[in-house]
């Protein structure tokens, strides 16, 4: 699996965090299965001991649910080449969310195995695996998980979340004098936790700790921007910092997760070297000659010959981004006629995206396309998943007359909104199609998707005129952002190609690539425009 190299500094520069490693790993299915999503790379964490990074994370097989458990590291993560192959670790309890903490030269892997916390030593050089041992349930809440240890002041703390990753997420935490146990309970638990409030941050666990340059404590969680009600989260379970205090020898004091907080971050510095956009700014691309892709779009799938599929400013099309459809559509795992096909997973989905980072943006793209089959597509979607998605496609169908022309087309893809209870919150979107007009052909067609409140997305399309102006705006459809929620995941803006299992594979040319931050909601009733309330982060 190649994963994309990511140094992820704060908008305050002194809290430096490294998400991925940069190198083909031998993870054959991730290449070779086109299976459903949420398989794969799980829940990764990252560590750093005596000059080497190193990330444990499960890996889960395509369709079995068995996750296996790797280790990487790297002494320079900005060497593609440095990170090691993966170490494999035995896992027969089949437990989740590994944890790597090392101690005298022990490494002590704590995972969650359903309703109790267990633990193995794992020898990296041999890869021998202890049997596991208990360690902890928790307090009593439903599956304990997300374990972290942490040593000081001679004591060993153990992390952990309870209650499940909905609105009962806490946070607990326990002690001992041995990274093996017995662990005591804190009195006070939990130690963080948004649940039974009416804060519009929910969901709050899956904790960790660190400490910044200064010495000072954060914590990090992951929580969803939802309100009680649990109805309207597109941006899923995201990160959210807080700060915290640990005095020598007692147990550590966390602030809740609220949308304003308080803490004793270092004066805002933008002068830090490394590549990339800061997050905070939105997404101006031109694909200008010589450029890359930039580093905070993403893929769906693993994409073997990224560069083929998507590329800069192909010859004759300076300051596009030529898009190399496959057969697959995004509501597909692999066509059809590749079930079953060992190479199948060798022809990915032709997207590319950014995710949604602000309660209201604007996203949308010029698109240069000239098919000539039926089915052949281009457009513009809002994605979490192959079968929860909404689509605005330029399209070659055939006419009345049964000719072939172009259309706007907005569909939706929505059998993954389920597991919600009583009656749906809002009314599917109906499809439409609009034929194109004449005036329209021969000229760029802006396409772009709008979160207009917190509550829904609007899609429209334009022809763009030589002078890049905007005439005849259509708007093909709108959405609730009721049916971009659920799950862990965060919805996605972007662009896409498809022959819709066809054999022509007409290139799709995308420019100018806007995303414009507009504001986030941070309480029930609180907008704050989107400069004075930055993501932090640089790509």
């Amino acid at each position: 699996m190649k994963e994309p190299q990511w140094l992820l500094k704060t908008l305050h520069s002194t809290i430096q965090f490294f998400l991925a490693g940069t190198r083909i790993l031998p993870l054959p299915e991730l290449l070779t299965d086109g299976s459903i999503q949420h398989q794969g790379i799980w829940a990764p964490t990252l560590r750093y001991h005596e000059g080497r990074l190193y990330i444990i994370s499960p890996y889960i097989l395509f369709n079995t649910w068995f996750q296996q458990i790797f280790v990487v590291s790297t002494a320079d993560p900005f060497d593609t080449d440095s990170w090691t192959d993966p170490i494999w670790m035995d896992n027969p309890t089949n437990s989740i969310d590994p944890d790597f903490f090392m101690d005298k030269g022990t490494l002590y892997v704590s995972m969650s195995a359903g309703d109790r916390i267990i633990q193995s030593r794992f020898n990296m050089a041999t890869g021998e695996t202890s049997e596991p041992i208990r360690l902890w349930s928790g307090t009593g809440g439903r599956n304990p998980e997300g374990p972290h240890i942490y040593k000081k002041d001679g004591w060993y703390y153990l992390l952990v979340s309870e209650g499940g990753t909905e609105t009962n997420h806490t946070v607990t935490i326990a002690r001992g004098k041995d990274p093996e146990g017995p662990f005591e309970g804190y009195e006070n638990n939990p130690v963080l936790t948004n649940k039974n409030t009416d804060e519009y941050i929910q969901c709050v666990g899956h904790a960790d700790f660190f400490q910044d340059f200064e010495g000072n404590w954060w914590g990090v969680a992951l929580a969803c921007r939802s309100g009680p009600e649990w109805q309207i989260y597109p941006m899923g379970r995201d990160s959210h910092l807080y700060p915290m205090t640990w005095d020598e020898g007692e147990w550590s004091v966390l602030a809740p997760v609220r949308g304003r907080m308080l803490g004793p971050l270092p004066p805002k510095n933008l002068d830090v070297a490394g590549e990339g956009p800061w997050l905070s700014d939105g997404d101006e691309y031109d694909f200008a000659p010589g450029s890359s892709i930039p580093k905070n779009l993403i893929h769906w799938r693993i994409q073997q010959n990224r560069t083929e599929r998507f590329t800069v400013s192909p010859e004759g099309h300076a300051n596009m981004l030529r898009l190399t459809p496959t057969k697959n559509s995004l509501d597909s795992a692999v066509p059809p006629e590749l079930i079953g096909d060992p190479n199948a997973g060798i022809h990915p989905l032709t997207f590319i995206a950014r995710k949604q980072s602000h309660t209201i943006f604007n996203f949308s793209v010029d698109l240069n396309f000239h098919p000539g089959e039926e089915n052949e597509e281009a457009g513009v979607t809002l994605f979490l998943t192959q079968f929860q998605h909404v689509d605005l496609g330029y399209v070659r169908l055939k006419a009345p007359d049964g000719r072939l022309a172009m259309y706007l087309r907005f569909k939706h893809e929505l059998s993954g909104k389920e597991g919600y209870e009583g009656e749906p919150l809002a009314s599917e979107p109906e499809p439409a199609l609009h034929k194109v007009p004449c005036a329209w052909l021969g000229h760029p067609v802006r396409l772009q998707i709008s979160a207009v409140n917190e509550t829904h997305y609007v899609f429209n399309a334009a022809s763009v005129g030589s002078d890049g102006k905007e005439s005849d705006k259509v708007v093909l459809g709108s959405v609730s952002a009721w049916f971009m929620s659920g799950g862990s995941g965060q919805f996605m803006v972007g662009a896409y190609a498809t022959s819709n299992g066809g054999d022509n594979l007409t290139p799709a040319y995308v420019s100018r690539w806007r995303y414009e931050p507009i504001a986030q909601l941070i309480s029930e009733d609180e907008f704050v425009p989107a400069d004075e309330h930055p993501v932090p982060g640089r790509a």
